[in-house]
């Protein structure tokens, strides 16, 4: 299965992997990294609401 598509998608990703890229992420588990991904992710759509 092959689908074409590139990551990030969107700003919202593009930015909460920059966050990410500079906080220290060492100690938090895989659930705890996706999860505060999509925080981030969320945090950011609800600031960039008029």
């Amino acid at each position: 299965m092959s689908t074409s598509h590139s990551f990030p998608a969107n700003e919202y990703e593009a930015l909460a992997l920059l966050y990410l890229q500079n906080k220290d992420i060492s100690l938090l588990t895989p659930e705890e990294l996706i999860k505060e991904y999509r925080s981030i992710i969320h945090a950011l759509m609800l600031a960039d609401e008029p």
